[in-house]
């Protein structure tokens, strides 16, 4: 005697089957998806905060600094902070710039370029940056 399977038993085996094909294939996509997404996800961020960093350095910039860079490949720059500087930001100027003085809140520049300005302007920590006339 053959036992023969009903009709909708043979149904829901080639049903099930046919899941385990295409899981089969679609797996290995599906463990690609969520890395490549992630990761432009993170340098779709980057991205952003190298163009606001880039905007706001140039925004925050003083004209007058920019009008003196016409005349001058370097200037002297006075740039302000709402705390005391730690020895983190004293080593961050002075590897782009000569610091001549630290008065409080205040550092005193000498031989800043523009591009230099510019990145010193688009630091968060940076309150203000103005031209330092004796520089």
């Amino acid at each position: 005697m053959s036992l023969q399977q009903s009709p909708s038993l043979q149904t829901d085996q080639a049903a099930s089957d046919s899941r385990q094909r295409r899981d089969r294939r679609t797996n290995g996509v599906s463990r690609l998806r969520r890395p490549l997404v992630a990761t432009g996800a993170v340098l779709a961020l980057l991205l952003g905060w190298t163009l606001a960093e880039t905007y706001v350095g140039n925004a925050r910039l003083p004209s007058e600094i920019r009008d003196e860079f016409e005349q001058s490949s370097t200037v002297g720059i006075v740039v302000t902070l709402d705390f005391e500087p730690e020895r983190f930001h004293l080593n961050y100027f002075q590897e782009r710039a000569s610091l001549r003085n630290v008065e409080n809140t205040t550092i005193y520049l000498q031989d800043v370029s523009e591009d230099t300005a510019k990145d010193i302007a688009s630091e968060y920590w940076v309150s203000d940056i103005q031209l330092w006339d004796d520089g």
